[in-house]
């Protein structure tokens, strides 16, 4: 760790926060550490990881290499994972029937003056060639889109470092099939629980939301 932390820190411009950088390299090496003693991503971790990555398909698509990957900003311990022309994005991936989403802090969901939409992906397990994807399929096709952008493919390949992923055969095991997407508008009436809302004597929150409850706030698809 501090190997890492000594030859990124020649890298960085002399303009650099040397605090975020350092609190940025100590959250990489905490997500690392986290893992699991055969090193690969825990089942939600993969999950989550899998849905940002199949919206950062879609993203490409839509916006081109260079932006869609800049706008990635999970790994980078952004409180949302995307940054995009339409506004921020939090993804949140589930499995099929589960009737809720964890929101993982305060920040999630407080985009201060931007915009926020909530995107939540549903997945199903798919029998091996019946249409469905794997992580480590999801991955490769990414990489796919990139072949011809040199410096967004080496930017991605750093965000998929922060993430904690490596290329192992484990994330070839298990296929998943999308089987539904939503979108949702997080305004003003959208039940959560921004900071900008909360007690400053509350300093750090975690909770569930019914996505039953949630049908009002549902909006037009973004990506």
């Amino acid at each position: 760790m501090c190997n890492e932390i000594a030859r990124e820190g020649l890298q960085e411009s002399m303009e650099a926060n040397a605090g975020t950088f350092m609190l940025r390299l100590l959250a990489r090496w905490q997500r690392l550490l986290a893992l699991g003693a055969d090193g690969l991503l825990s089942q939600e971790a993969a999950l989550g990881l899998h849905g940002e990555l199949s919206l950062l398909l879609n993203a490409i698509d839509q916006f081109g290499t260079s932006t869609a990957v800049n706008g990635w900003t999970g790994p980078k311990d952004a409180p949302q994972d995307f940054l995009l022309p339409p506004g921020f994005i939090e993804v949140k991936s589930i499995r099929s029937g589960s009737p809720e989403i964890k929101i993982s802090s305060l920040e999630q969901l407080d985009g201060g003056n931007g915009s926020i939409t909530l995107h939540v992906r549903e997945y199903a397990n798919s029998i091996h060639g019946t249409g469905g994807t794997s992580l480590g399929q999801t991955v490769r096709q990414v990489r796919d889109k990139l072949k011809d952008d040199p410096t967004a493919a080496l930017q991605f390949e750093a965000l998929l470092k922060e993430a904690g992923y490596t290329d192992r055969s484990e994330y070839f095991v298990e296929e998943l099939r999308l089987t539904r997407t939503t979108w949702y508008k997080v305004d003003e009436m959208f039940p959560c629980l921004p900071r900008s809302k909360v007690p400053a004597s509350i300093t750090k929150g975690r909770y569930s939301l019914q996505l039953a409850q949630l049908d009002a706030f549902i909006t037009d698809t973004l990506i």
